[in-house]
């Protein structure tokens, strides 16, 4: 059961990535985008809490939850904003430095163990991930790229809040509290409301897939997470959309520079993936 929620969660996020980047080239702000996104989470994700409705009182959990979704909200924006100037497969490999953050804030902060064969599988998802730097010899670094490295910060520090978090929400109900905050906290800025709405109007298909896509994936990953490790379940989960984005950027996108780095990248990262879970 939960190897094939993750197998979905992890390819639909491949999916998910390709439609924002078509979503991403059109006028308005990346927030904008952000915040339609999450209304229509919100939306599809309320029938979930007919499963199992369970949220806490004390308001530690609150401010813990509130905390994840701020950092979960830079990632989603930034992912917008990198996507607008940046092949959404480069885009993801350096954002898959998620995995090697993520394992070890496992391992500093809520004591999961590693052998040293996985912190080595650990090191060659970080060497696939600066592979695709590589550029005639010199590394560069554009703007889509140092955002795709804070989203890798930022998304560390929502999962493993979200890890603790779902000790005191159900999946089901956190999924929805979770798209709620996130849409409440960017319209906070002002004209975000009517651009998200403006935003929805302009791509309905494209955003609608997408939010579908993405709210039952994100619940699949809460259903794992609440019952699995975070360092060996993230690491699979990140994986399993690191082809998908790719092949879906080569062949939908046509995104076909730069080739070998993202062939390396994605090779190094899978082996390093194999080593995780040997």
């Amino acid at each position: 059961m939960n190897l094939t929620l993750l197998i979905y969660s992890g390819l639909a996020v491949g999916v998910v990535a390709v439609l924002n980047k078509r979503l991403a080239g059109g006028r308005h702000a990346a927030i904008a985008y952000s915040a339609a996104f999450a209304l229509l989470n919100t939306v599809f994700t309320l029938p979930f809490l007919l499963f199992e409705f369970r949220m806490p009182v004390d308001p530690v959990w609150w401010a813990l939850t509130i905390t994840s979704v701020i950092a979960f909200a830079v990632t989603l924006t930034l992912g917008f904003a990198a996507y607008k100037t940046t092949d959404v497969s480069v885009v993801n490999i350096i954002y898959r430095l998620s995995i090697v953050m993520t394992a070890l804030a496992g391992l500093i902060f809520l004591g999961e163990q590693y052998t040293p064969v996985r912190y080595l599988g650990l090191f060659l998802v970080f060497a696939g991930s600066v592979a695709v730097l590589f550029k005639e010899k010199k590394i560069r670094i554009t703007r889509g790229i140092l955002f795709a490295f804070v989203m890798a910060l930022s998304t560390t520090i929502a999962t493993i809040l979200d890890k603790q978090i779902l000790k005191a929400f159900s999946p089901y109900t956190y999924a929805f509290v979770n798209n709620l905050v996130l849409y409440l906290i960017l319209i906070m800025k002002p004209g975000t409301l009517g651009d998200s709405l403006a935003v929805i109007r302009s791509r309905p298909r494209n955003i609608i897939v997408s939010s579908i896509i993405n709210a039952t994936a994100f619940l699949a990953i809460l259903i794992v997470l609440s019952g699995t490790s975070v360092s060996q379940t993230m690491p699979v989960f990140r994986s399993l959309s690191y082809v998908s984005p790719i092949l879906l950027g080569i062949l939908v996108l046509g995104e076909r520079s730069d080739l070998l780095q993202k062939s390396v990248g994605v090779a190094l990262g899978l082996m390093g993936i194999i080593l995780l879970y040997l």
